[in-house]
Protein backbone atom coordinates (compact mmCIF):
# COMPACT_ATOMS: atom_id res chain seq x y z
CA UNK A 1 0.00 0.00 0.00
CA UNK A 2 2.82 2.40 0.84
CA UNK A 3 4.44 1.82 -2.56
CA UNK A 4 1.06 2.30 -4.24
CA UNK A 5 0.67 5.61 -2.43
CA UNK A 6 4.12 6.67 -3.58
CA UNK A 7 3.37 5.67 -7.18
CA UNK A 8 0.10 7.60 -7.14
CA UNK A 9 1.88 10.57 -5.64
CA UNK A 10 4.53 10.46 -8.34
CA UNK A 11 1.80 10.34 -11.00
CA UNK A 12 0.14 13.39 -9.44
CA UNK A 13 3.53 15.09 -9.35
CA UNK A 14 4.03 14.46 -13.05
CA UNK A 15 0.55 15.71 -13.92
CA UNK A 16 1.04 18.84 -11.84
CA UNK A 17 4.40 19.48 -13.49
CA UNK A 18 2.79 19.32 -16.91
CA UNK A 19 0.09 21.70 -15.71
CA UNK A 20 2.69 24.05 -14.25
CA UNK A 21 4.52 24.18 -17.59
CA UNK A 22 1.25 25.29 -19.19
CA UNK A 23 0.99 28.11 -16.65
CA UNK A 24 -1.48 26.52 -14.23
CA UNK A 25 -1.16 24.94 -10.78
CA UNK A 26 1.50 26.91 -8.94
CA UNK A 27 0.57 30.20 -10.61
CA UNK A 28 -3.09 29.87 -9.65
CA UNK A 29 -2.21 28.84 -6.10
CA UNK A 30 0.20 31.76 -5.65
CA UNK A 31 -2.41 34.17 -6.97
CA UNK A 32 -5.03 32.81 -4.55
CA UNK A 33 -2.66 33.09 -1.60
CA UNK A 34 -1.54 36.59 -2.56
CA UNK A 35 -5.05 37.94 -3.02
CA UNK A 36 -6.99 36.11 -0.31
CA UNK A 37 -4.01 36.01 2.06
CA UNK A 38 -4.17 39.77 2.53
CA UNK A 39 -7.69 39.39 3.93
CA UNK A 40 -6.54 36.56 6.19
CA UNK A 41 -3.61 38.56 7.61
CA UNK A 42 -5.76 41.62 8.19
CA UNK A 43 -8.41 39.47 9.88
CA UNK A 44 -5.86 37.73 12.12
CA UNK A 45 -4.28 41.06 13.02
CA UNK A 46 -7.69 42.43 13.99
CA UNK A 47 -8.51 39.42 16.17
CA UNK A 48 -5.19 39.60 18.02
CA UNK A 49 -5.70 43.30 18.62
CA UNK A 50 -9.21 42.69 19.98
CA UNK A 51 -7.87 40.36 22.69
CA UNK A 52 -6.22 43.40 24.25
CA UNK A 53 -9.50 45.32 24.71
CA UNK A 54 -12.35 42.76 24.86
CA UNK A 55 -13.08 39.69 26.96
CA UNK A 56 -13.16 36.54 24.83
CA UNK A 57 -16.81 35.87 25.66
CA UNK A 58 -17.80 39.26 24.25
CA UNK A 59 -20.23 39.09 21.31
CA UNK A 60 -17.94 41.51 19.49
CA UNK A 61 -15.79 38.48 18.55
CA UNK A 62 -18.55 36.58 16.73
CA UNK A 63 -18.37 38.28 13.35
CA UNK A 64 -14.55 38.68 13.22
CA UNK A 65 -14.16 34.98 14.09
CA UNK A 66 -16.70 34.02 11.43
CA UNK A 67 -14.97 36.23 8.84
CA UNK A 68 -11.56 34.78 9.66
CA UNK A 69 -12.81 31.19 9.39
CA UNK A 70 -14.46 31.93 6.04
CA UNK A 71 -11.19 33.20 4.57
CA UNK A 72 -9.21 30.39 6.24
CA UNK A 73 -11.55 27.86 4.63
CA UNK A 74 -10.80 29.20 1.14
CA UNK A 75 -7.03 29.07 1.66
CA UNK A 76 -6.98 25.69 3.43
CA UNK A 77 -8.98 24.26 0.54
CA UNK A 78 -6.47 25.70 -1.95
CA UNK A 79 -3.18 25.11 -0.13
CA UNK A 80 -3.89 22.31 2.35
CA UNK A 81 -1.97 24.04 5.14
CA UNK A 82 -1.07 27.67 5.82
CA UNK A 83 2.18 28.98 7.30
CA UNK A 84 2.12 32.69 8.13
CA UNK A 85 5.52 34.25 8.82
CA UNK A 86 5.92 37.89 9.89
CA UNK A 87 9.40 39.40 9.62
CA UNK A 88 9.45 43.06 10.61
CA UNK A 89 7.15 44.80 8.09
CA UNK A 90 6.93 41.83 5.70
CA UNK A 91 4.51 38.92 5.88
CA UNK A 92 4.62 35.65 3.94
CA UNK A 93 2.08 32.87 3.53
CA UNK A 94 3.55 29.61 2.22
CA UNK A 95 6.55 31.47 0.77
CA UNK A 96 4.32 34.03 -1.01
CA UNK A 97 4.87 37.61 0.11
CA UNK A 98 1.68 39.48 1.00
CA UNK A 99 1.59 43.03 -0.37
CA UNK A 100 0.10 45.65 1.94
CA UNK A 101 -1.19 49.12 1.23
CA UNK A 102 1.97 51.26 1.62
CA UNK A 103 -0.07 53.86 3.51
CA UNK A 104 -1.06 51.35 6.20
CA UNK A 105 0.93 49.31 8.74
CA UNK A 106 -0.77 45.89 8.95
CA UNK A 107 2.46 43.99 8.25
CA UNK A 108 4.40 45.58 11.08
CA UNK A 109 1.35 45.27 13.35
CA UNK A 110 1.20 41.48 12.94
CA UNK A 111 4.93 41.16 13.61
CA UNK A 112 4.59 43.18 16.82
CA UNK A 113 1.49 41.29 17.96
CA UNK A 114 3.10 37.90 17.45
CA UNK A 115 6.30 39.16 19.04
CA UNK A 116 4.41 39.66 22.29
CA UNK A 117 4.77 35.89 22.83
CA UNK A 118 8.15 35.59 21.14
CA UNK A 119 6.60 34.39 17.89
CA UNK A 120 7.54 34.94 14.29
CA UNK A 121 4.81 32.86 12.72
CA UNK A 122 1.74 30.69 13.12
CA UNK A 123 0.60 27.69 11.05
CA UNK A 124 -2.91 26.40 10.46
CA UNK A 125 -2.96 22.76 9.33
CA UNK A 126 -6.73 22.36 9.00
CA UNK A 127 -9.93 24.35 9.18
CA UNK A 128 -10.79 25.28 12.76
CA UNK A 129 -14.07 25.13 14.59
CA UNK A 130 -15.12 28.47 16.14
CA UNK A 131 -14.42 27.13 19.63
CA UNK A 132 -10.90 26.06 18.61
CA UNK A 133 -10.12 29.52 17.28
CA UNK A 134 -11.51 31.06 20.45
CA UNK A 135 -9.33 28.74 22.57
CA UNK A 136 -6.30 29.89 20.55
CA UNK A 137 -7.21 33.52 21.24
CA UNK A 138 -7.64 32.72 24.94
CA UNK A 139 -4.11 31.26 25.04
CA UNK A 140 -2.74 34.26 23.15
CA UNK A 141 -4.50 36.78 25.40
CA UNK A 142 -2.85 35.40 28.55
CA UNK A 143 0.06 37.35 30.01
CA UNK A 144 3.27 36.17 28.26
CA UNK A 145 5.78 34.30 30.35
CA UNK A 146 8.77 36.65 30.87
CA UNK A 147 11.37 33.94 30.23
CA UNK A 148 9.93 31.41 27.77
CA UNK A 149 6.80 32.97 26.21
CA UNK A 150 6.68 30.81 23.10
CA UNK A 151 7.17 27.55 25.00
CA UNK A 152 4.41 28.48 27.45
CA UNK A 153 2.03 29.42 24.65
CA UNK A 154 2.78 26.16 22.87
CA UNK A 155 2.06 24.28 26.09
CA UNK A 156 -1.23 26.18 26.53
CA UNK A 157 -2.29 25.10 23.03
CA UNK A 158 -1.42 21.50 23.84
CA UNK A 159 -3.41 21.57 27.09
CA UNK A 160 -6.38 23.03 25.19
CA UNK A 161 -6.17 20.09 22.79
CA UNK A 162 -5.39 22.26 19.75
CA UNK A 163 -3.36 20.10 17.38
CA UNK A 164 -4.01 21.98 14.14
CA UNK A 165 -2.13 25.17 15.08
CA UNK A 166 1.65 25.50 15.41
CA UNK A 167 3.68 28.53 16.42
CA UNK A 168 7.20 29.39 15.20
CA UNK A 169 9.98 31.47 16.69
CA UNK A 170 11.00 34.92 15.44
CA UNK A 171 12.95 35.75 12.30
CA UNK A 172 14.86 38.90 11.45
CA UNK A 173 16.69 40.51 8.55
CA UNK A 174 20.42 41.02 8.89
CA UNK A 175 21.55 44.64 9.04
CA UNK A 176 24.10 45.60 6.39
CA UNK A 177 27.57 45.49 7.91
CA UNK A 178 26.45 43.57 10.99
CA UNK A 179 29.25 41.52 12.50
CA UNK A 180 29.05 37.78 11.84
CA UNK A 181 31.38 36.85 14.68
CA UNK A 182 29.59 38.51 17.58
CA UNK A 183 26.87 35.88 17.97
CA UNK A 184 28.14 32.65 16.37
CA UNK A 185 26.80 30.47 19.18
CA UNK A 186 23.40 32.14 19.03
CA UNK A 187 23.28 31.65 15.24
CA UNK A 188 24.15 27.97 15.72
CA UNK A 189 21.34 27.59 18.28
CA UNK A 190 18.88 29.24 15.88
CA UNK A 191 19.93 26.95 13.03
CA UNK A 192 19.56 23.90 15.20
CA UNK A 193 16.19 25.10 16.51
CA UNK A 194 14.73 25.64 13.04
CA UNK A 195 15.88 22.24 11.74
CA UNK A 196 14.86 20.35 14.89
CA UNK A 197 11.43 21.96 14.82
CA UNK A 198 10.98 21.04 11.15
CA UNK A 199 11.86 17.41 11.88
CA UNK A 200 9.54 17.25 14.89
CA UNK A 201 6.62 18.71 12.93
CA UNK A 202 7.09 16.33 10.01
CA UNK A 203 7.56 13.37 12.34
CA UNK A 204 4.25 14.30 13.98
CA UNK A 205 2.51 14.07 10.61
CA UNK A 206 2.09 17.79 9.98
CA UNK A 207 2.18 19.29 6.51
CA UNK A 208 5.72 20.37 5.48
CA UNK A 209 6.54 24.05 5.96
CA UNK A 210 9.70 24.95 4.06
CA UNK A 211 9.51 28.69 4.76
CA UNK A 212 11.42 28.76 8.09
CA UNK A 213 14.09 26.51 6.57
CA UNK A 214 14.33 28.74 3.49
CA UNK A 215 14.75 31.78 5.73
CA UNK A 216 17.53 29.94 7.55
CA UNK A 217 19.29 29.10 4.28
CA UNK A 218 18.93 32.69 3.08
CA UNK A 219 20.51 33.93 6.30
CA UNK A 220 23.39 31.49 5.91
CA UNK A 221 24.00 32.70 2.36
CA UNK A 222 23.86 36.36 3.30
CA UNK A 223 26.27 35.80 6.18
CA UNK A 224 28.59 33.90 3.85
CA UNK A 225 28.98 30.13 3.91
CA UNK A 226 32.05 30.27 6.13
CA UNK A 227 34.40 27.38 6.65
CA UNK A 228 33.68 27.41 10.38
CA UNK A 229 30.43 25.59 9.78
CA UNK A 230 32.24 22.69 8.16
CA UNK A 231 34.03 21.57 11.30
CA UNK A 232 32.67 23.45 14.30
CA UNK A 233 30.47 21.29 16.51
CA UNK A 234 26.85 22.46 16.74
CA UNK A 235 26.40 22.32 20.50
CA UNK A 236 23.49 20.17 21.62
CA UNK A 237 22.19 19.41 18.14
CA UNK A 238 20.89 15.90 17.52
CA UNK A 239 23.07 13.81 15.19
CA UNK A 240 20.42 14.03 12.46
CA UNK A 241 20.09 17.80 12.77
CA UNK A 242 23.86 18.43 12.79
CA UNK A 243 24.31 16.14 9.78
CA UNK A 244 21.65 17.94 7.75
CA UNK A 245 23.12 21.37 8.50
CA UNK A 246 26.65 20.26 7.58
CA UNK A 247 25.43 18.62 4.37
CA UNK A 248 23.56 21.81 3.50
CA UNK A 249 26.70 23.90 4.00
CA UNK A 250 28.78 21.69 1.69
CA UNK A 251 25.95 21.57 -0.86
CA UNK A 252 25.72 25.37 -0.84
CA UNK A 253 29.46 25.58 -1.50
CA UNK A 254 29.13 23.27 -4.52
CA UNK A 255 26.04 25.10 -5.79
CA UNK A 256 27.83 28.42 -5.55
CA UNK A 257 30.88 27.03 -7.33
CA UNK A 258 28.60 25.71 -10.08
CA UNK A 259 27.29 29.22 -10.69
CA UNK A 260 23.66 28.48 -9.77
CA UNK A 261 21.50 31.57 -9.39
CA UNK A 262 20.48 32.80 -5.94
CA UNK A 263 16.99 31.32 -5.98
CA UNK A 264 18.23 27.91 -7.10
CA UNK A 265 20.98 27.88 -4.46
CA UNK A 266 18.33 28.64 -1.82
CA UNK A 267 16.24 25.72 -3.10
CA UNK A 268 19.34 23.51 -2.96
CA UNK A 269 19.97 24.43 0.69
CA UNK A 270 16.38 23.60 1.65
CA UNK A 271 16.55 20.29 -0.24
CA UNK A 272 19.82 19.42 1.52
CA UNK A 273 18.32 20.07 4.97
CA UNK A 274 15.32 17.89 4.06
CA UNK A 275 17.30 15.16 2.28
CA UNK A 276 17.09 12.63 5.14
CA UNK A 277 13.67 13.74 6.39
CA UNK A 278 12.35 10.21 5.88
CA UNK A 279 14.02 9.26 9.16
CA UNK A 280 11.58 11.59 10.95
CA UNK A 281 8.81 9.13 10.18
CA UNK A 282 8.36 6.98 13.27
CA UNK A 283 6.18 4.23 11.90
CA UNK A 284 6.72 1.20 9.74
CA UNK A 285 10.17 0.33 11.08
CA UNK A 286 11.10 -3.35 11.08
CA UNK A 287 12.73 -4.07 14.42
CA UNK A 288 10.04 -6.53 15.50
CA UNK A 289 10.09 -10.26 14.85
CA UNK A 290 7.68 -13.19 14.84
CA UNK A 291 4.11 -12.36 15.79
CA UNK A 292 5.05 -8.88 16.96
CA UNK A 293 5.82 -7.74 13.40
CA UNK A 294 6.64 -4.07 13.04
CA UNK A 295 7.17 -1.90 16.10
CA UNK A 296 6.00 1.69 15.83
CA UNK A 297 8.12 4.50 17.22
CA UNK A 298 11.22 3.65 15.22
CA UNK A 299 12.53 5.40 12.09
CA UNK A 300 12.47 3.49 8.81
CA UNK A 301 15.61 1.58 7.86
CA UNK A 302 18.12 2.99 5.42
CA UNK A 303 16.60 1.12 2.48
CA UNK A 304 13.22 2.83 2.92
CA UNK A 305 14.04 6.30 4.25
CA UNK A 306 14.13 7.97 0.81
CA UNK A 307 10.63 6.73 -0.03
CA UNK A 308 9.41 7.71 3.44
CA UNK A 309 10.81 11.20 2.92
CA UNK A 310 9.11 11.51 -0.46
CA UNK A 311 5.75 10.57 1.06
CA UNK A 312 6.23 13.19 3.79
CA UNK A 313 6.96 15.94 1.27
CA UNK A 314 4.02 14.92 -0.91
CA UNK A 315 1.66 16.12 1.83
CA UNK A 316 2.49 19.71 0.90
CA UNK A 317 -0.18 20.93 -1.48
CA UNK A 318 0.78 22.42 -4.84
CA UNK A 319 3.76 21.66 -7.08
CA UNK A 320 6.02 24.65 -7.32
CA UNK A 321 9.45 24.16 -8.86
CA UNK A 322 11.20 24.14 -5.49
CA UNK A 323 8.98 21.32 -4.22
CA UNK A 324 9.75 19.28 -7.32
CA UNK A 325 13.49 19.77 -6.78
CA UNK A 326 13.15 18.72 -3.12
CA UNK A 327 11.17 15.63 -4.07
CA UNK A 328 13.75 14.51 -6.62
CA UNK A 329 16.62 15.20 -4.20
CA UNK A 330 15.01 13.12 -1.45
CA UNK A 331 14.21 10.21 -3.78
CA UNK A 332 17.53 10.15 -5.64
CA UNK A 333 20.27 11.43 -3.30
CA UNK A 334 21.71 7.93 -2.74
CA UNK A 335 21.72 6.97 -6.41
CA UNK A 336 25.01 6.75 -8.31
CA UNK A 337 25.90 9.12 -11.12
CA UNK A 338 25.92 6.16 -13.52
CA UNK A 339 22.71 4.64 -12.12
CA UNK A 340 21.10 2.29 -14.65
CA UNK A 341 17.73 3.98 -14.04
CA UNK A 342 19.09 7.24 -15.39
CA UNK A 343 21.15 10.16 -14.16
CA UNK A 344 19.91 11.59 -10.86
CA UNK A 345 18.73 15.21 -10.67
CA UNK A 346 21.24 18.03 -10.20
CA UNK A 347 20.32 18.54 -6.54
CA UNK A 348 20.58 14.80 -5.86
CA UNK A 349 24.06 14.67 -7.44
CA UNK A 350 25.25 17.61 -5.35
CA UNK A 351 23.80 16.25 -2.12
CA UNK A 352 25.33 12.81 -2.80
CA UNK A 353 28.79 14.40 -2.74
CA UNK A 354 28.04 16.55 0.32
CA UNK A 355 26.51 13.70 2.31
CA UNK A 356 29.21 11.14 1.54
CA UNK A 357 31.88 13.67 2.51
CA UNK A 358 30.20 14.42 5.84
CA UNK A 359 29.69 10.73 6.58
CA UNK A 360 33.40 10.08 6.01
CA UNK A 361 34.70 12.89 8.21
CA UNK A 362 32.12 13.11 11.00
CA UNK A 363 32.33 11.24 14.26
CA UNK A 364 30.49 7.94 14.01
CA UNK A 365 31.43 7.55 10.35
CA UNK A 366 34.74 6.44 8.91
CA UNK A 367 36.32 9.39 10.74
CA UNK A 368 38.82 10.17 8.00
CA UNK A 369 40.77 13.40 7.85
CA UNK A 370 39.12 15.81 5.36
CA UNK A 371 41.84 15.36 2.74
CA UNK A 372 41.70 11.57 3.14
CA UNK A 373 37.93 11.63 2.66
CA UNK A 374 38.29 13.54 -0.60
CA UNK A 375 41.04 11.19 -1.81
CA UNK A 376 38.81 8.23 -1.01
CA UNK A 377 35.88 9.76 -2.92
CA UNK A 378 38.03 10.69 -5.92
CA UNK A 379 38.29 7.02 -6.85
CA UNK A 380 34.56 6.97 -7.59
CA UNK A 381 34.19 9.91 -9.97
CA UNK A 382 32.24 8.95 -13.11
CA UNK A 383 30.58 6.12 -11.14
CA UNK A 384 29.18 7.39 -7.83
CA UNK A 385 29.83 11.08 -8.37
CA UNK A 386 29.28 13.59 -11.14
CA UNK A 387 32.88 14.32 -12.26
CA UNK A 388 32.22 18.00 -13.00
CA UNK A 389 30.50 18.66 -9.67
CA UNK A 390 33.16 16.68 -7.81
CA UNK A 391 35.93 18.76 -9.42
CA UNK A 392 34.13 21.96 -8.38
CA UNK A 393 33.90 20.54 -4.85
CA UNK A 394 37.64 19.79 -4.79
CA UNK A 395 38.52 23.20 -6.24
CA UNK A 396 36.53 25.01 -3.58
CA UNK A 397 37.60 22.85 -0.62
CA UNK A 398 41.28 23.24 -1.44
CA UNK A 399 44.19 20.91 -0.87
CA UNK A 400 43.80 21.21 2.90
CA UNK A 401 40.02 21.36 3.53
CA UNK A 402 38.70 22.96 6.73
CA UNK A 403 39.62 20.82 9.71
CA UNK A 404 42.89 19.49 8.24
CA UNK A 405 45.89 19.75 10.60
CA UNK A 406 49.25 20.26 8.89
CA UNK A 407 52.83 20.59 10.11
CA UNK A 408 54.89 23.59 8.97
CA UNK A 409 58.61 23.83 8.33
CA UNK A 410 59.13 25.59 11.70
CA UNK A 411 57.73 22.54 13.51
CA UNK A 412 54.41 24.15 14.46
CA UNK A 413 51.04 22.63 13.62
CA UNK A 414 48.09 24.58 12.25
CA UNK A 415 44.47 23.67 11.49
CA UNK A 416 42.86 24.86 8.26
CA UNK A 417 39.72 27.00 8.68
CA UNK A 418 39.12 28.32 5.17
CA UNK A 419 38.06 27.21 1.75
CA UNK A 420 40.26 27.86 -1.27
CA UNK A 421 39.98 31.58 -1.94
CA UNK A 422 41.50 31.50 -5.42
CA UNK A 423 43.45 29.14 -7.68
CA UNK A 424 46.66 30.68 -6.34
CA UNK A 425 45.73 29.92 -2.71
CA UNK A 426 44.30 26.44 -3.37
CA UNK A 427 47.03 24.92 -1.15
CA UNK A 428 47.47 27.96 1.14
CA UNK A 429 44.46 28.23 3.46
CA UNK A 430 43.91 30.44 6.46
CA UNK A 431 44.65 28.44 9.62
CA UNK A 432 44.85 28.83 13.35
CA UNK A 433 47.89 27.71 15.29
CA UNK A 434 47.14 24.30 16.75
CA UNK A 435 50.50 23.59 18.44
CA UNK A 436 53.73 25.54 18.80
CA UNK A 437 57.02 24.42 17.28
CA UNK A 438 58.27 23.27 20.69
CA UNK A 439 55.20 21.05 21.16
CA UNK A 440 53.38 23.31 23.64
CA UNK A 441 49.77 24.44 23.20
CA UNK A 442 49.24 28.09 22.25
CA UNK A 443 47.74 30.27 24.97
CA UNK A 444 45.69 32.22 22.48
CA UNK A 445 44.08 31.39 19.15
CA UNK A 446 46.45 32.91 16.60
CA UNK A 447 45.50 33.00 12.92
CA UNK A 448 48.05 32.15 10.23
CA UNK A 449 47.50 32.86 6.53
CA UNK A 450 49.70 30.47 4.54
CA UNK A 451 49.37 32.78 1.55
CA UNK A 452 51.68 35.13 3.46
CA UNK A 453 54.31 32.46 4.07
CA UNK A 454 54.87 29.08 5.65
CA UNK A 455 55.66 25.75 4.07
CA UNK A 456 53.63 22.61 4.74
CA UNK A 457 55.85 19.58 5.37
CA UNK A 458 53.25 16.98 6.38
CA UNK A 459 49.59 16.35 7.13
CA UNK A 460 49.13 15.43 10.78
CA UNK A 461 46.92 12.46 11.63
CA UNK A 462 44.95 13.37 14.76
Amino acid sequence: MADDDLQKGQERLGAALRDARRGGGAVDLSRTIRETGLRLVNSLTGLLRMTRVHALDNDAFKKPISDFLDVLSVLIDAAGSLHIIAVEDQTYINDVRIRFDPNRVEGMALSELLGRHGLGGVSFHALLAPDELRDFLVAYSARPDPDTPRIRLHEALRVAGIQTIDVAGPFRFRILGESRAEDEEEKDRRRVGVVDEAWQNLGAGRVPNALPVRRLVTEMLKAGVTADGLWRELGDASPECAHCIRVALVALIIGDAAGLNERTVQDLGVAAIFHDIGYAKREGASRGSGLRGHITGEPPPYQRHARAGARILMRQQGFRDEKVRRMLAVIEHHRDFDDARGRPSLFARIIRIAEDYDNLVRQGGAWLAPNEAIEHMAAFTDTRYDPVLFQLFVNRMGRYPPGTVVKLSDGSQVRSVSLARSPETWDRPICYRYRNGDGTWPRERTMVDLADGGTVTAIVDI
